[in-house]
């Protein structure tokens, strides 16, 4: 019943009924997902995140319950406070990859760009086939200022997925920055621009490289 009144956007009486089967069975994570989840639509955060809260690292709804608090806490103004929420679910969940890569955003956005490179750098070793994560440490180390590496990391996650469109264009923009091989450049971008041809951002990496080789009327 409580499902159908949220399907039927009936929050009031969802939360009521959800409520009500805490009371019989409080371990019930899944229900405390579900509340958790309707406090977040009507925008109660401090209520969504206290529900969020009680699911466990053991439970499979644990990283989409953390992941939905520090977003929470976020919003609310507490950077801090969904840094260390991710810091306590890393500890208690390193296997979840995703954690990685939401913990060093939080870490960036608190001027933290060297331990978000650290962070970034345990997650690549400890899932080495993930290109998503090699891209964001790549982004990452350029940001820190440690061009030679972001290099290597955002080649390392092309290497994984030849079709990472982000990886493509931005170590293809880092190549223009650099004045350096603007040929390998060009091919990196064009490569993002054949898988994504609307995205202004390659658009504009692909007419800034035209520029650089003295390509004017193409570009």
């Amino acid at each position: 019943m409580a499902l159908i009144l949220i399907e039927q956007k009936k929050y009031d009486g969802a939360i009521v009924k959800l409520k009500n089967i805490l009371s019989l069975a409080p371990d019930a994570e899944k229900v405390r997902f579900y509340l958790a989840a309707v406090y977040e639509e009507v925008k109660d955060y401090s209520d969504a995140i206290e529900q969020f809260g009680y699911i466990t690292p053991k439970s499979t709804l644990y990283p989409e319950a953390i992941v939905h608090s520090a977003y929470l806490q976020k919003l609310k103004g507490n950077v801090s406070g969904a840094s260390d929420l991710m810091a306590k679910a890393l500890a208690a969940r390193p296997d979840v990859a995703q954690f990685y890569s939401f913990y060093s955003s939080m870490l960036d956005e608190q001027k933290q760009t060297l331990k978000a490179v650290e962070v970034l750098t345990e997650g690549v070793k400890r899932f080495p086939a993930d290109d998503q994560l090699y891209f964001y440490l790549g982004s990452m180390q350029d940001k820190a200022g440690q061009k030679n590496v972001a290099i290597d990391s955002l080649k390392k996650a092309i290497e994984i997925n030849p079709k990472h469109v982000q990886a493509l264009n931005y170590l293809g923009y880092t190549l223009i920055e650099m004045n350096d091989d603007l040929d390998e450049a060009e091919k990196l971008i064009r490569q993002a621009y054949k898988l994504k041809p609307t995205d202004p951002y390659i658009t504009d990496s692909l007419g800034w490289v035209l520029f650089k080789k003295g390509e004017f009327k193409e570009s």
